[in-house]
């Protein structure tokens, strides 16, 4: 990663906890309506993501709850968290003491945001950032994780497709597939099982709300 990823990172973040996941130090906007705001506008003039990884979605403040909560789930477990953000979903199961982690994420600012939240957390475990597609399942690599998990990914039509087709195939392989969601637009009506349900506090600016009711749903093969 650069240093201007870095630099970014480090003057438009403070490092702190999420309200749902305390044991846990990441690197998160406070002003979140300034920092939306000035990324939107670099997006325009840079071609810059939106900076999905600066903030702890409900979605992922759950899912991290409940690993934490759960930790035999991913003990000595090889974990893929898709769409990673800020990383807190994975660092949820290196902390419940997962053997490696994958985190899977197109955004490099994201990936040095992980880097540095890894580091943070004092963290020095077996793990990489896919930083590209995830490749065909064949029958050389599809058992390559043994549980995958997802944070708040259903927020957008095409990508949430595009993510949706991968968990189900893991799904029909057997793996456990967990994601945390708190009602986004597109996510799945069929093949998903409730686990359970948290109130997370969330950025008013960002959700419209105080606290978003947000459950955890394993993804099942579809009959």
């Amino acid at each position: 990663m650069s240093q201007y990823h870095r630099f970014f990172i480090h003057k438009n973040t403070e490092l702190i906890s999420p309200p749902l996941v305390p044991e846990i130090k990441l690197h998160l906007a406070v002003d979140a309506t300034e920092l939306w705001q000035m990324t939107t506008k670099e997006l325009k003039d840079n071609d810059l993501p939106a900076p999905f990884w600066a903030f702890a979605w409900a979605g992922g403040q759950a899912l991290a709850r409940y690993i934490l909560d759960n930790p035999r789930l991913v003990e000595d477990k090889f974990v893929l968290d898709m769409g990673a953000g800020s990383g807190l979903v994975g660092l949820s199961a290196l902390f419940s003491h997962a053997s490696r982690v994958d985190f899977k994420e197109i955004d490099r600012f994201a990936a040095e945001a992980i880097h540095l939240n890894l580091t943070a957390n004092q963290l020095d475990p077996n793990f990489q950032i896919i930083l590209e597609h995830l490749p065909e399942l064949t029958p050389q690599n599809q058992n390559r994780w043994d549980v995958i998990l997802a944070g708040d990914v259903f927020y957008e039509q095409e990508m949430s497709n595009i993510i949706l087709s991968d968990l189900r195939k893991f799904a029909r392989l057997g793996k456990l597939v967990l994601v945390g969601d708190p009602g986004r637009a597109y996510f799945p009506r069929e093949g998903v099982k409730k686990l359970a349900q948290y109130s997370v506090e969330t950025p008013i600016d960002l959700e419209e709300q105080n606290i978003s009711e947000t459950t955890i749903w394993q993804i099942i093969p579809l009959p």
